[in-house]
């Protein structure tokens, strides 16, 4: 288990299988949620977050589907929520803010040359450190026990082989317990 300095935020997908993300604000995309709406929704927690915590988000998870190219955070895509380099640009509004890192927990996210790329845009257009994996991700026990005790302010292990990509265009295959400093180790 990955566990996230707080306060984090996770943005679960409403069609991923579990275990729902738990962190110290926790929002429910609802089908058909767009970059857009992703990236707003960010603005809104960072503002509580310095409101109620006097800091930054220093983690920000986004659970959902993906595919080499593509994250699929408000449902399968077929409704218009796919995040994509058409749309990875309403991510902007996150530049300047100081957000710490944002966890793409899907599959396939950084596999091959869409993944990585889009992967790249969401870091250079957002200022923030972007960390996902290049394989299927898999919870196996470990999400049926986590939904069973509501454990929170932790995400899953990566499978696969895991990527930091940096706002300033820096890409790197990376340990996440021992590369990230918005972790508690």
């Amino acid at each position: 288990m990955i566990m996230m300095q707080q306060p984090a935020l996770a943005i679960n997908s409403d069609d991923v299988p579990g275990p729902k993300y738990i962190m110290w604000r926790t929002r429910d995309a609802p089908r058909g949620s767009t970059a857009i709406w992703t990236a707003n929704q960010i603005v809104v927690d960072n503002e509580a977050a310095w409101s109620f915590k006097k800091s930054q988000l220093l983690n920000v998870v986004i659970n959902c589907h993906g595919e080499p190219g593509a994250l699929l955070v408000g449902g399968d895509g077929r409704d218009g929520g796919r995040i994509t380099m058409d749309n990875v640009g309403h991510f902007s509004i996150l530049k300047g803010l100081n957000i710490g890192t944002i966890w793409l927990v899907a599959c396939n996210a950084a596999k091959g040359t869409d993944g990585r790329q889009l992967c790249q845009q969401l870091a250079t257009v957002s200022g923030c450190q972007v960390v996902a994996a290049d394989d299927y991700q898999d919870v196996g026990v470990w999400g049926t026990i986590r939904l069973l005790t509501s454990t929170h302010g932790q995400i899953d292990e990566f499978e696969g082989n895991v990527y930091s990509f940096t706002p300033v265009g820096g890409a790197r295959v990376i340990d996440p317990q021992e590369d990230i400093y918005t972790i508690k180790v």
